[in-house]
């Protein structure tokens, strides 16, 4: 057998080949390997993380050549096809770290290869060997002691599981191919083992980017909880109380009876370049309540939850009443965006072939709600300060959890906001459920678990397979198509058109300046320095946004949603973000001429 990894460095059985590769060039390199070996027929297991021009190069190669070629997306994939055919030549993409370790692959293949021979040939001489182990099968069986002296001690087997998990079966294949490996590869495997064994599989390992202060503050202060001592060893409580519900509702206008201004600032509330600002001037900041109506109308919301059109208004009003005006990024306009974007992509194809009516209410309501309450400061300053929302969520998604939670306290302390009391009891839990999934898929500590979560199960299969619905309509893909679609909606604001794009950097940028000044003025660890109103550059914070969570992401969800015209605003403000910032400007604009 032989491996390609994709740079032509041989390093024992493998080849990598990391940069770019014409057509003729992948052709050539299959051909040469057919030459190599001599095979007619040959079998070829391509392993690239992203459907493109190299991964395209290489089927067409091998279908020129007349090789049988079976394409996988994710190691487990690979594994599993190989178990199935035995390929005779593997290649293995190394450009997309973030989404598997190639070269601990390509050491894991060439084991399973030796590992698969050995059993081939124990199971000529089963007399000479009994207890020879089948790493196909999907429950570990007993060997016998001189087998398990072999073992490797820190490599334990897992044995007699009735019901074994997907990773457990790659664990025993790795531990076979351990017992017919030399010691420097087993030793590999033991590093593969190590990382297999960790909790976070999909979340990336973060190094240190010195050159890049930007990307480590972002980093620092919206994935993770920020938890730090303070001196003396003891938290800071506030005193702030972070949620107020208010004693009496006063019922909003009817969507018959809009305003005609307001009416009129709606009327393109279905385009992707809706311009939301208008309507929060218009509304006089109270832009979710009306919006709400309209949106909630169209996908008939009233009509699936049984209530009447005046409970949707008060509950709309109530919800609208916790979002904190003095926000300049968290407020109402925020969730009306997000609200907005939700509906947007809810009418795309393809993410309507995927969901059903349930999931769309859903996806609707978590929008609506996701950022209620928000007190204008991250997770990582409330578990610094020690808040009482900090301490009631265990330093745990603290905010998330706080806005799922007391969406559902308001909605159903009273009757005339309750949406949900004339639901059925079955499908009442579903839809909760369904809405506190969504709101706690939008912390950005889980961001990448997410989308790796996304490309791995629904985007690279669909890549692969012409018939599509099963993948679309399974139930554990309806709710990652559900994450991916909030989690999108939610930071969307660089996918806007220009205008609006420049609005929502500079209020987000003012909101991380107030928690920055409170930091300092009240002695916690400052979550982001580079975000002092006095010497930050907006330009490279966003450019350091859009390059580290931005791009990626819409990449996978424009691949399934088709989305170009998001997808050209994303580029036309990157390159604007780009131009102030080679000018050496800090502000959201270049000075006037």
């Amino acid at each position: 057998m032989f491996l390609l990894l994709m740079e032509v460095v041989v390093v024992a059985e493998c080849v990598f080949i990391q940069h770019c590769l014409t057509l003729m060039t992948a052709l050539c390199v299959c051909v040469c390997v057919c030459v190599c070996v001599c095979v007619c027929g040959l079998q070829v297991l391509l392993v690239f993380a992203k459907d493109d021009a190299q991964s395209h190069s290489f089927c067409w190669a091998c279908e020129r050549a007349g090789f049988r070629c079976n394409v996988a997306r994710t190691p487990e994939a690979a594994l599993e096809s190989f178990e199935e055919k035995n390929h005779d030549l593997i290649i293995i993409d190394h450009r997309h770290s973030r989404y598997f370790n190639a070269e601990a692959l390509c050491v894991l293949m060439c084991c399973c290869c030796h590992c698969v021979s050995d059993i081939q040939q124990s199971s000529k001489h089963k007399d000479r060997r009994k207890g020879s182990l089948d790493v196909r099968s999907t429950t570990s069986r007993g060997s016998d002691a001189g087998s398990s002296q072999r073992r490797y001690s820190s490599m334990a087997r897992i044995h007699s599981m009735t019901i074994e998990a997907p990773i457990t079966k790659v664990i025993n294949i790795i531990n076979a191919a351990q017992e017919s490996s030399p010691m420097p590869v087993a030793e590999a495997l033991d590093r593969v083992l190590e990382i297999l064994r960790t909790t976070e599989l999909y979340s990336p390992q973060f190094g240190t980017k010195e050159e890049d202060p930007h990307t480590n503050d972002l980093v620092g202060g919206l994935m993770t909880d920020g938890l730090r001592r303070l001196s003396g060893n003891e938290y800071i409580l506030a005193t702030k109380q972070l949620h107020h519900i208010p004693s009496h509702l006063t019922t909003p206008l009817s969507l018959n009876d809009i305003p005609p201004c307001i009416a009129q600032t709606m009327e393109n509330e279905d385009s992707w370049d809706f311009d939301i600002f208008n309507l929060e001037s218009a509304t006089m900041k109270r832009p979710l309540t009306y919006l709400g109506l309209k949106i909630f109308s169209r996908f008939g919301v009233c009509e699936f939850l049984s209530c009447p059109e005046a409970t949707l208004r008060s509950w709309l009003q109530i919800i609208e009443t916790n979002y904190h005006s003095s926000n300049s990024y968290h407020n109402s306009t925020h969730a009306a965006d997000v609200l907005h974007a939700t509906a947007y992509f809810l009418c795309k194809e393809r993410v309507k072939q995927s969901l059903d009516p349930i999931d769309e209410v859903a996806a609707l309501i978590a929008a609506a709600v996701h950022d209620v309450d928000h007190p204008g400061r991250t997770n990582s300053f409330l578990c610094n300060a020690g808040s009482e929302l900090a301490i009631l969520y265990n330093d745990t998604a603290v905010l998330e959890s706080h806005h799922a939670a007391l969406a559902f306290q308001i909605t159903t302390r009273d009757d005339k906001c309750n949406i949900f009391k004339n639901m059925e009891r079955n499908e009442y839990r579903t839809l909760r459920q369904a809405v506190i999934d969504m709101v706690l898929a939008t912390e950005m500590t889980k961001h990448f678990e997410h989308v790796n979560k996304f490309v791995n199960s629904i985007n690279k299969p669909l890549a692969t397979l012409e018939e599509n619905g099963s993948i679309l309509t399974a139930p554990e893909n309806r709710i990652l198509v559900k994450r991916m679609l909030i989690k999108c909606a939610d930071i969307s604001n660089p996918c806007r058109p220009l205008e609006l794009c420049i609005e929502w950097a500079g209020r987000i940028s003012e909101e991380y300046f107030a928690q920055t000044d409170e930091e300092k003025q009240q002695g916690l660890p400052v979550v982001m320095p580079v975000f002092d109103r006095n010497t930050c550059s907006i330009p490279k914070s966003q450019i350091s946004f859009i390059d580290y969570f931005i791009t990626d992401m819409f990449d996978a969800w424009d691949a399934f949603a088709d989305l170009p015209n998001l997808m050209q605003h994303l580029d036309n403000n990157f390159k604007y973000w780009k131009s102030l910032d080679e000018k050496k400007l800090r502000s959201l604009r270049p000075p006037p001429e």
